[in-house]
């Protein structure tokens, strides 16, 4: 869930059905983020000089369909349990910031490209969704290792200050004070949301930078809550901008109501609120051209469903991003989903972090040994062992 700051309310989670005391519901997260995971892996081995963007984007959403159609194929308490895409897959290369899914083959990787891959799985509601970005290039210099090296360790410092009893505000600063270090810029106007059971973008979240036009309320980190931790970094003023590139991701707004008046209008939304009333869905998922070409702007117009606009940083900058999700259990934090800095070894960054206390942050654990106390259950125990 590369993110929209506007969320949908949760309108769809029941009473105790994101319970993350109860095992169950915690495989089901861990499920999904195994596959996302595993898709993102895909990817980054076919992520090559001439790879087709498009084909990519196919790649990882065939593979989140194939695996989970492998697992929970029995009724739960009598009903069919639901799985699938939680977020179809954008990847989005150089300047661009996210939300790239393109209907068309005309765009290729090139040499030394970077190249940022978001994604979501789904299991009964439950969500494991990541970004990760690669660069296409044997050995990584300049400022594309720097900016790619600051995002990672934005992250680092982001999971060792969401725990139970922290303030989000004091993520936001950690994450900023980062980027700096690195000479670099978090991106405005996209932000970390709680996730919950069919809420990929809940009413809690907190952004990565403290400029004005990004002020949030600040909230205290509680037990038994999930987060979709997502942090891009520019290597430029970190403004967006409106491209002309077409927009092809939308998700439902279920809080909004309104009868559109034209029957291709009404047919769209009846499809939208059908195959996909909780998670956000490619306009390729529609055969009918004509139910889109003129159901879809009426849907826009009337705010009964949100774009995903591809937005990016100026000409020549570079954009990092990388996404996780983290468990907050009585035992302590733990990332369930987002692969490790897999270009570590090859990364050369100019810059590094200096500030003495980022230092003592960085290398601090995620979870610090606790004295001993009465024995956890299994979903608690599952977060005593660190990312």
């Amino acid at each position: 869930m590369a993110s929209i700051v506007n969320s949908s309310p949760d309108a769809k989670v029941e009473v105790n059905d994101n319970d993350l005391s109860k095992s169950d519901i915690v495989t089901k997260y861990r499920t999904a983020a195994g596959i996302a995971d595993a898709a993102l892996q895909k990817v980054i081995s076919e992520v090559k000089t001439g790879a087709s963007v498009k084909a990519l984007c196919m790649l990882a959403d065939e593979f989140i369909l194939a695996e989970t159609s492998k697992i929970y194929n029995k009724k739960e308490n009598g009903r069919k349990i639901e799985k699938g895409i939680a977020f179809p897959t954008c990847i989005s290369i150089n300047e661009i910031c996210d939300y790239y899914s393109p209907l068309d083959d005309g765009v290729n990787v090139a040499d030394g490209d970077m190249v940022k891959i978001t994604l979501g799985c789904h299991v009964d509601g439950y969500v494991g969704v990541a970004s990760h970005t690669v660069v296409n290039s044997a050995e990584i210099t300049g400022r594309a290792a720097d900016v790619l090296t600051a995002a990672w360790t934005c992250c680092e410092a982001a999971l060792r200050e969401i725990k139970v009893g922290n303030n989000s505000h004091n993520v936001t600063k950690v994450v900023e004070k980062v980027a700096s270090e690195f000479n670099c810029t978090p991106l405005l106007g996209y932000a970390s949301h709680e996730i919950k059971r069919h809420v990929i973008e809940g009413s809690r979240y907190f952004t990565s930078s403290t400029r004005l036009e990004e002020k949030t309320d600040a909230f205290t980190f509680g037990v038994n809550e999930a987060y979709a931790v997502n942090i891009l970094v520019s290597t430029g003023e970190g403004k967006p901008k409106a491209t002309e590139h077409k927009t092809t991701l939308y998700r439902m707004e279920v809080q909004n109501r309104y009868t559109l008046k034209t029957t291709l209008g009404r047919a769209f939304i009846s499809q939208v609120n059908a195959r996909f009333p909780a998670f956000p869905f490619h306009i390729n998922a529609f055969e009918d051209e004509r139910v889109l070409k003129v159901g879809l702007p009426e849907a826009v117009r009337h705010k009964l469903v949100t774009p995903y606009l591809v937005e990016t940083e100026k000409g020549g900058e570079l954009v990092a991003h990388f996404m996780f999700v983290v468990l907050l259990l009585a035992g302590g934090t733990k990332k369930i989903c987002g692969l490790p800095f897999t270009q570590k070894d090859i990364c050369k960054p100019e810059h590094s972090v200096q500030d003495e206390g980022l230092k003592k942050l960085l290398s601090s654990p995620v979870n610090p040994k606790a004295k001993k106390s009465s024995k956890p259950s299994k979903a608690e125990g599952d977060a005593t062992e660190s990312a």
